[in-house]
């Protein structure tokens, strides 16, 4: 497994997968009472079994728009995944330091980039976005929070990205590099 440094020759698309999962169907939410997430020991698990696993690497846990809805807003998927990590299960089962677990919350909008400032996230993922629109979301981030890192994703093509890189994200990802490959 030891996946090589990361470099613009060594893409993620070629790197080794886990195959771990976890099923998860919450049924409705309701304020004020207290739903578990899933068990995610396995998923983590799965990383940090791997050959190439060593004691301190970063782990980071993405939040996107479905959690975000299942869990009425960002603020509270934000809350949710720092109570797990703050967790005695997590400290036990992965003897590890949930400050280095990154959070990382996918946003569209305005509304949504501020509250995920507000949340204090690590990286915020700009999805979806033109050239045009991601060079506002990156402004209004950098004016809320100038050490907040950014990522673009999603509508970014071989011919936008140098558009997009421009905006002054710190991170590109591109499918277009691997939908075909």
């Amino acid at each position: 497994d030891n996946s090589a440094t990361f470099s613009p020759t060594s893409w993620p698309a070629a790197r080794p997968l886990t195959a771990a999962a976890v099923a998860w169907a919450p049924g409705a939410w309701t304020k004020g009472v207290a739903t578990s997430s899933p068990n995610l020991a396995a998923l983590i698990q799965a990383v940090v079994s791997r050959p190439g696993w060593a004691s301190g690497n970063a782990l980071a846990l993405l939040i996107k728009d479905n959690q975000i809805a299942s869990c009425g807003s960002i603020m509270e998927a934000v809350v949710r995944t720092r109570e797990f990590l703050a967790s005695r299960d997590f400290r036990v089962q992965f003897d590890s330091d949930a400050s280095r677990v990154l959070i990382e919350v996918e946003v569209t909008t305005e509304a949504q980039l501020t509250e995920a400032v507000e949340a204090r996230v690590d990286r915020l993922l700009l999805d979806n976005q033109t050239p045009e629109s991601l060079k506002k979301l990156v402004e209004l981030a950098k004016r809320l929070d100038p050490s907040v890192h950014l990522e673009a994703s999603g509508n970014v093509r071989l011919d936008t990205v140098a558009a997009m890189a421009a905006s002054g994200v710190d991170f590109i990802s591109i499918g277009a590099i691997t939908h075909s490959a």
